[in-house]
């Protein structure tokens, strides 16, 4: 639950768009959730150290969300979108998936 606000607020996602967001997050990602689950659960058993830097990248999401609240967000400046251009697969599912703030 915590990647879902931190999308959210990355890709500057409406309110009224956020629960169908949310639903179609749960459907189509637990098979990925599940593995994902099972490889990080094994990396801690191993490597109890991997926490520290799992805990690392928590720490500098909630800081970088903390500092961007209350800002209107500038998404030609995020380099997940610039960097991805237009044959990304946001765009591909914005064209499959239209919900309205599809950008273009």
């Amino acid at each position: 639950m915590f990647v879902f606000p931190t999308l959210c607020t990355y890709f500057a996602v409406p309110q009224e768009f956020q629960k169908r967001m949310l639903t179609i997050d749960i459907r189509s990602a637990r098979v990925p959730r599940v593995a994902m689950i099972m490889v990080g659960a094994s990396a801690i058993s191993r490597f109890h150290r991997v926490l520290y830097a799992f805990g690392a990248f928590l720490m500098f999401a909630c800081t970088t969300m903390r500092s961007n609240a209350g800002q209107e967000p500038d998404l030609d400046a995020k380099p997940a979108l610039t960097w991805s251009g237009t044959s990304s697969v946001a765009s591909r599912a914005a064209r499959c998936f239209p919900i309205g703030c599809a950008r273009t």
